[in-house]
């Protein structure tokens, strides 16, 4: 896993039935890998899980996440042509660390995409922002996908939407 991949959740709680019930997607979280570098410049066995949730977009262990996680999680390895970005959506997803979660466009996201607003964020909106590291002449030949063409006009995606990317590489189960 390098950063910028991402990892979806398919959650069983009622909070990820309500997304899928009111999205018709099956996708219930989003979150984007992290490298992680301690002060002396050593790597951290484990990889961080950059991801909005909790009340704000923070970084959490992605180990820990999917030990303790009930449901399914899926890697979104990012294509080979965008490696030349991860090191701008790295910077990105710093950021975007402390920035509030977003209840509102959440609740709105129900009735129809919202429009992205860095000033707070839901996961996959989030998750959307670090897309968009990836110049747009870069993503415009490629905006036949309706997701990617969504994300390029400025609206949020939910989180089934950003596995539905063709920035990805086929996806891995995890668990």
């Amino acid at each position: 896993m390098q950063v910028g991949d991402g990892i979806s959740f398919r959650g069983t709680g009622a909070l990820s039935d309500a997304i899928s019930f009111f999205t018709h997607q099956e996708r219930t979280h989003w979150g984007n890998i992290g490298h992680w570098e301690d002060f002396e410049g050593t790597q951290e066995p484990r990889l961080p899980l950059y991801e909005a949730a909790e009340g704000e977009y923070n970084i959490r262990a992605l180990s820990k996440k999917l030990m303790y996680y009930e449901g399914e999680a899926y890697w979104h390895p990012l294509r080979p042509e965008f490696n030349g970005y991860r090191v701008a959506m790295y910077r990105k997803m710093w950021d975007l660390v402390g920035v509030k979660y977003d209840y509102g466009s959440l609740i709105l996201n129900i009735f129809g995409r919202q429009p992205t607003d860095q000033a707070e964020l839901f996961c996959s909106e989030a998750g959307g922002v670090l897309v968009l590291e990836i110049p747009h002449e870069d993503l415009l030949p490629m905006a036949d996908n309706e997701y990617l063409a969504a994300l390029i006009d400025g609206q949020a995606l939910r989180p089934g939407g950003m596995a539905l990317l063709n920035v990805w590489e086929p996806e891995v189960r995890l668990i």
